[in-house]
């Protein structure tokens, strides 16, 4: 399965660019990123870089949630859908 962050810099920011994909922040969200994407999202995490979420990503990422599917084995809490809505 693969992951999807694409890197990118934009005219007028500094800091570099990644674009999420679906399994990757469902990933995020159930602690299971492989190592290399884990380490992007610590860096946006600290600010060192900028995550782009498309907005399809956090419709898809919502049904599954409100489905209540497991992800990965396990199930995400209400409380971390709300967390994405204080962002």
């Amino acid at each position: 399965m693969p992951f999807y962050l694409k890197s990118g810099r934009n005219v007028g920011f500094d800091l570099e660019e990644f674009i999420v994909d679906t399994v990757a922040f469902l990933s995020y969200l159930t602690n299971n990123l492989p190592k290399n994407a884990d380490n992007i999202f610590q860096k946006a995490e600290k600010g060192e870089v900028r995550l782009l979420l498309p907005s399809i990503v956090l419709g898809e990422t919502l049904y599954t949630i409100y489905k209540g599917r497991e992800i990965f084995g396990k199930n995400i809490s209400v409380e971390k859908v709300n967390k994405i809505f204080d962002i």
